[in-house]
């Protein structure tokens, strides 16, 4: 975030205002995503795999943080809504990255674990409390447990998160009915032991030790009429700050013994619902934002300073969002707030992408062709081009046609780079993740990704053996390791200089997952040598560069059906091994066995 600091100059006499520019975090809302979302329930971030988790009614969306759009098809989550036995609304998320597992709970007391690995299977379900509206829920990472508010007799269900189990249920008030707005789990405030804070419309705090059964209460407005919508605590787990709505303040307590310090002004922001607290690499610090409806109030938590983000010359004016929400903050520099659109917000550059367009004019780039990309970015600097990895730069470089793998971009003018697909290249078969990274002249550095596909021919395949059976010919494929292979075909004819160019298929194959390929040619007609080719096809329709008519050992692939006896006839043969071949007049045929 950049901090306006108005000084002042004399000009003929009239006072001049002189503007500077100092750094903080963040300065601006970068870019507003219209990905068609419902506004959500709850919202979490998963910052190992950089996606914001969004469920909504039954509906569990997950955003691609590298590419700023909703996750492909491979990754998209199970589909809750067509499946009675694990349906219903979803009301809270908690994630665990420690268990790679995501939790959301539903009306009706259940609660479903996802496995974060891979949001395509459907969820493990659990019925905690039948008949129960479970709402807000937060994973104690003390503990290994879940917190599950149940709304419904207002009272926290302790969940055992590896044994899949409930192990008690702590009552918030012996008052009746009680409105919780907001509920967070802050860890490891001393000696590995975390707690539970939770907030409503009364003025008061709630606060369950994770070592404890019993809640105890802060009360931060005396009349009991305070409305509490939001909390949020130090990375450090020192300090917990409470939004008060009602008087437009933000309470901080030192998580160690509750002790309330002064209070933060909250200036010209209102209905603030939502904060978020996060260590901020430039500069150097520890920054609360809080999410008002009149947009992103910031402030600095070492001297509690509320910035002045706002464009008129009132003080304490917040950065004005397009939506307000839960605010997320991540680990490298951006902050999100969805509310039906998502809110970025950071100082770093944000990168377009407009097209991706490939030589050939298709979808794909295929060997020695080539693909052009064309990126704006809102800041100018020097850009990086890297293939595969994270947003953390961690993939390869890589170069364009001149060789270059990096260069400078001007501010909101489009640029244009071009690679091309060859055999020294870095390119993947199928979809690769292509990252543009650019760097201001302040060294905060944006990123964006997308997919650029490669559709190359499989190679030549290698015929490992053949085998025979009963007017059949059993031919072994080394298995291709190609993502995207799909089929092997095999010709057979009994002239040699034919199935190299035939158009019959004999046989075939589906790809497997591991081991040899095994194609079966059927009809043939016993005692007849039949010359064999092999190839493969993915699943784009190309077929291997060229079709294989010899073994590993440069032997002429080739095989003799006949009727199996003995043993192997009865049990049913499975490529019996064929004798080997001798030269007779001029042919090769099968060696008769000795008698």
């Amino acid at each position: 975030m950049r901090i306006r600091i108005m000084t002042l100059g004399l000009l003929c006499g009239v006072p001049m205002v002189v503007p500077s520019v100092l750094l903080a975090y963040p300065n601006e809302e970068r870019a507003v995503l219209d990905l068609s979302l419902s506004v959500p329930t709850s919202a979490r971030l998963d910052t190992e795999r950089q996606w914001l988790l969004l469920a909504s009614g039954e509906t569990l969306t997950v955003v691609d943080l590298a590419t700023f759009a909703k996750v492909g098809a491979s990754d998209t989550p199970y589909a809750i809504a067509s499946d009675e036995d694990v349906n219903g609304s979803i009301q809270g998320l908690a994630i665990s990255l420690e268990n790679d597992q995501l939790y959301a709970t539903q009306d009706g007391g259940a609660l479903l674990i996802y496995d974060l690995t891979d949001l395509t299977e459907a969820p493990t379900r659990h019925l905690v409390s039948t008949g129960s509206n479970l709402t807000l829920v937060e994973y104690d990472s003390d503990r290994d447990e879940l917190l599950m508010l149940n709304e419904t007799n207002a009272s926290i269900i302790r969940f055992s998160a590896s044994e899949g189990q409930v192990l008690g249920q702590v009552p918030l008030t012996t008052t009746g009915s009680l409105t919780i707005a907001a509920m967070h789990y802050v860890p490891n405030i001393a000696n590995g032991v975390g707690a539970l804070y939770l907030t409503g419309t009364t003025g008061k705090l709630y606060l369950l030790p994770s070592v404890g059964s019993a809640v105890a209460t802060v009360v931060l407005d005396v009349a009991g009429t305070d409305d509490l919508t939001g909390i949020a605590a130090r990375p450090d787990s020192s300090i917990v700050y409470v939004i008060n709505r009602s008087d437009k303040v933000l309470h901080p307590l030192t998580a160690t013994n509750q002790a309330q310090l002064a209070t933060i002004a909250l200036g010209e922001n209102s209905d603030m619902e939502s904060i978020a607290v996060t260590d901020v690499t430039n500069p150097s610090g520890t920054y609360g934002f809080v999410v008002g409806s009149a947009g992103l109030s910031v402030f600095d938590t070492a001297n509690n300073d509320l910035f002045d983000l706002g464009t008129t010359d009132d003080e304490d004016e917040p950065l004005l969002l397009s939506g307000s929400g839960p605010i997320l903050a991540g680990d490298d520099g951006y902050l999100y707030v969805p509310f039906g659109k998502i809110s970025v917000v950071s100082d770093n550059p944000f990168i377009t992408v407009s097209t991706v367009e490939y030589s050939n004019g298709g979808t794909s780039m295929g060997s020695g062709e080539s693909v052009a990309l064309t990126f704006s970015s809102d800041e100018g600097g020097t850009y990086e081009t890297r293939l595969g990895g994270d947003t953390t730069q961690n993939g390869s470089l890589i170069a364009d046609v001149t060789g270059a793998s990096s260069g400078s971009v001007t501010a909101d003018t489009a640029t244009t780079i071009i690679f091309q697909k060859d055999d020294s290249s870095l390119w993947d078969e199928g979809n690769n993740r292509f990252f543009l990274f650019v760097t201001d002249t302040e060294g905060n550095i944006g990123r964006r990704a997308t997919a650029v596909t490669v559709d190359t021919p499989p190679p030549a395949v290698a015929i490992s053996s053949v085998g025979f059976g009963n007017s059949k010919l059993y031919v072994n494929i080394n298995r291709l390791p190609a993502s995207d292979i799909s089929t092997y075909r095999v010709y057979a004819d009994t002239d040699p200089n034919v199935v190299a160019a035939k158009g019959e298929v004999a046989g075939t194959a589906a790809q497997s997952s591991s081991g040899t390929i095994t194609v079966v040619v059927t009809g043939l007609q016993n005692g007849t040598t039949y010359y064999l080719a092999a190839e493969a096809v993915d699943s784009g329709g190309n077929v291997s560069v060229s079709r294989t008519v010899t073994l590993a050992d440069g032997a002429v692939a080739s095989g003799f059906p006949e009727a199996t006896v003995g043993p192997v006839g009865l049990s049913g043969e499975a490529g019996c091994t064929l004798r080997p071949w001798q030269a007779v007049d001029g042919r090769q045929v099968r060696a008769r066995e000795s008698r």
